[in-house]
């Protein structure tokens, strides 16, 4: 594949995406301009290290590199998760708010996420947990 003499004049100070000219068989740069609506697939893409034109690459993570913590699997769930909340509120603060994956579960039950919330005045100074155990045991369960 030839490169066009239009990138020479490119230096790493652009990001350039490329594209192979049919008649020419030249990967020539493409600009937002040539792109209609400006939405493209990009094979290639100019590499500013090796000052060439390589073969673009989506990064791939592995599972076994995976580390998942609660936090990441609560955010990703979201509310589609969890199928039944309760709150223990002091005024209008909330104390307490507990999870659970099954719907009407039994508040003995040592299945909840429970999160336990720090004010001052009005103000929330601290969210704790979530930690794991029964709705009816949350005070008890080892805060900080």
């Amino acid at each position: 594949m030839g490169k066009s003499t239009e990138i020479q004049q490119h230096t790493d100070k652009y990001t350039l995406f490329g594209a192979i000219d049919p008649t020419t068989g030249e990967i020539k740069p493409v600009s937002m301009a040539d792109l209609p609506g400006g939405i493209a697939v990009v094979q290639y893409v100019w590499d500013t290290t090796l000052m060439q034109w390589v073969k673009m690459q989506q990064p791939v993570l592995e599972a076994d590199d995976l580390t998942v913590t609660m936090g990441d699997v609560e955010k990703l769930l979201a509310d589609n998760y969890w199928h039944d909340t309760r709150y223990e509120f002091a005024g209008n603060n909330p104390l307490y708010i507990g999870k659970n994956t099954t719907h009407d579960e039994s508040t003995a039950a040592a299945t909840w996420f429970i999160w336990k919330y720090s004010f001052s005045g009005n103000n929330p100074t601290r969210k704790e947990g979530p930690l794991v155990g029964s709705w009816d045991g949350r005070a008890g369960l080892g805060w900080a």
